[in-house]
């Protein structure tokens, strides 16, 4: 765990001051925000554990029409790529119960802090042409992607070769 707030606080500085796809409300990511990832992401852990693995899949499910309207609309366009992020990772990623818990649990992290004012998040995500949501849909597809970075950190730390993903 101790790798995943080493990993996210950078990632969420770039996130937030170079990206520039959020923003917080004091300018500057409050001190909470580097635990707050640890706590997600164990709570992620803990939610995982008591999901069988058939249901990772069918738990994305409900996304799939939202993120169809988000790119209709033009309101989030951003989601299709997100979605096809943790579709991916959930279908030959290591952890599949953990990326479908994780899309959830942080949307409603997402939901909550945004709705407190802690952040807003750019309707036009910088560099890309996309659009996003305030919070976006799938937010989730971080959680997914530093969960690979973890997984490649410890095992380079420990001296193992990383899991290999076969399809």
């Amino acid at each position: 765990m101790l790798t995943v707030v080493a990993l996210a606080t950078p990632m969420e500085l770039f996130f937030s001051e170079v990206w520039l796809i959020y923003e917080y409300q004091r300018d500057f990511m409050p001190l909470f925000v580097p635990a707050g990832h640890y706590f997600l992401f164990d709570l992620g852990r803990r939610a995982a554990r008591q999901m069988q693995i058939s249901w990772a899949m069918p738990l994305l499910l409900p996304f799939v029409p939202m993120v169809l309207y988000g790119a209709w609309t033009g309101g989030d366009t951003s989601g299709v790529v997100m979605l096809l992020l943790v579709l991916s990772f959930t279908k030959w990623g290591p952890e599949p119960r953990l990326y479908a818990a994780m899309a959830w649990a942080a949307l409603a992290m997402e939901l909550w802090g945004t709705y407190l004012g802690n952040w807003t998040w750019a309707a036009e995500v910088p560099w890309t042409g996309l659009t996003a949501w305030n919070p976006p849909l799938l937010v989730g597809a971080f959680y997914c992607f530093g969960d690979l970075l973890v997984n490649l950190c410890v095992a380079k730390f420990e001296g193992e070769r990383p899991m290999e993903v076969t399809a």
